[in-house]
């Protein structure tokens, strides 16, 4: 059996600090991932080839899909469910770290 490869192109130049948590959304043609240092999650629609870049206002460790632009977040100290499109969220759960 033979194995098919390819060679990989880049699709956008974006210069990520710390890019992480790639998540595929079908019904959006979308990958989003997360940069945790710049606080960015960035969109790439591989249909239409249209970029977007969402900023928070904390670090963010994971992004999951909800449904429609509803998105859970997971930021530094808080897990929140957010609307990426207008900007509506509600904070869930924060919590502190003690020594």
């Amino acid at each position: 059996m033979r194995i098919k490869t390819s060679t990989p192109k880049i699709l956008w130049k974006l210069k990520s600090k710390l890019g992480e948590g790639t998540l595929w959304v079908k019904d959006h043609n979308t990958i989003y991932f997360v940069d945790i240092k710049k606080k960015t999650i960035n969109c790439l629609n591989i249909k239409k080839n249209k970029k977007k870049i969402y900023r928070i206002n904390k670090e963010i460790g994971f992004l999951a899909h909800i449904k429609n632009n509803i998105f859970i977040l997971g930021l530094q100290g808080e897990i929140r469910i957010q609307n990426l499109k207008t900007k509506k969220n509600f904070c869930i759960n924060s919590y502190r770290i003690q020594n």
